[in-house]
């Protein structure tokens, strides 16, 4: 067999392998609907106590980029601690971040909210949530930080 002879066959060959994967595949492979515990933490630590913040909580998709997070934010300082506060951040990759209510503690308290929201991410775009954390300072207005984000693959 000659090589122009092989080179067209092994095109086809490959052509023939691309369109029946192709035609196997959907269009967009859609996510199903689904459901995902999230669980987020951050200590807060100041010379002068320790603010505990945390949310846990579900969050729900129907996998065409809608959904919803119910839970609870906590915060617990130690006697010491200076004031604590901790929200939930939640949005697509490439929306602003949506804010959620806050708790807070201080000085031995505790803080609880419940937390419901709702949102839409964009077709192939990821859900990021993250706690945001604000403490107070002795001589500022206070710092804020955030946790580690959890990453979530709910749409199409």
């Amino acid at each position: 067999m000659d090589l122009s002879v092989k080179t067209s066959i092994k095109a086809v060959v490959t052509a023939l392998a691309a369109t029946a994967a192709t035609a196997l595949l959907p269009a967009t492979a859609a996510h199903a609907e689904g459901q995902n515990r999230v669980g987020l933490a951050q200590q807060r630590t100041s010379s002068s106590g320790i603010g505990y913040t945390s949310f846990a909580g579900l969050l729900n998709w129907d996998g065409s980029g809608n959904y919803t997070i119910n839970g609870v934010l906590q915060a617990t300082c130690s006697p010491d601690a200076r004031p604590t506060t901790v929200w939930l951040e939640h949005a697509g990759q490439s929306q602003p971040w949506q804010l959620t209510g806050k708790a807070g503690c201080d000085h031995g308290g505790y803080g609880r909210l419940p937390v419901s929201v709702s949102g839409h991410v964009s077709p192939r775009e990821k859900l990021q949530i993250r706690l945001g954390t604000w403490q107070s300072s002795r001589f500022e207005s206070g710092t804020t930080s955030h946790s580690e984000e959890m990453v979530f693959d709910i749409s199409s």
